[in-house]
């Protein structure tokens, strides 16, 4: 089930984060880095952000987070996050989907060139590739996405 997540709620902004020191290790190895930048946000900074967040539960469980934020006129997606014993089972692709019904275009990700699973997931929802790619200070070669 997917729900918005209240991320200024302590407990919730704690559930987010422990989802991705779960998932974003996974994507770092894919991108062949020790760390992401995702990987270092606290709690705090979740219930201070200005993103909105949905949530895949089953259960209680988070098993998935998407959030998104508005900034200068386009919506970008900031974070998508699943439980690394739940990948490969839809959850990214109904997240997504989710968020897709409840924020205008233009939607925008950055995501990094090697990341082929994000990119196939975001190309499936109509994304396309939009102006150059950019280096991160970890060395990851990044690409913007845009949905219009």
């Amino acid at each position: 089930m997917i729900e918005r997540l209240q991320n200024t709620v302590p407990d919730v902004a704690k559930e987010i984060i422990e989802l991705q020191k779960r998932s974003y290790p996974i994507e770092a190895r894919l991108l062949g880095v020790k760390e992401l930048p995702p990987m270092a946000d606290t709690a705090e900074q979740i219930e201070n952000t200005n993103e909105m967040f949905f949530g895949f539960r089953e259960g209680d469980r988070l098993l998935g987070v998407i959030g998104c934020e508005e900034l200068r006129e386009v919506n970008v997606l900031a974070r998508l996050a699943v439980h690394p014993d739940y990948l490969q089972q839809g959850i990214a692709s109904s997240l997504l989907e989710h968020l897709l019904g409840e924020v205008p275009l233009p939607l925008e990700v950055m995501t990094g060139r090697n990341n082929t699973p994000a990119i196939e997931l975001y190309e499936k929802y109509g994304f396309h590739y939009e102006g150059d790619s950019v280096m991160t200070e970890e060395g990851i070669e990044l690409v913007r996405l845009v949905k219009a």
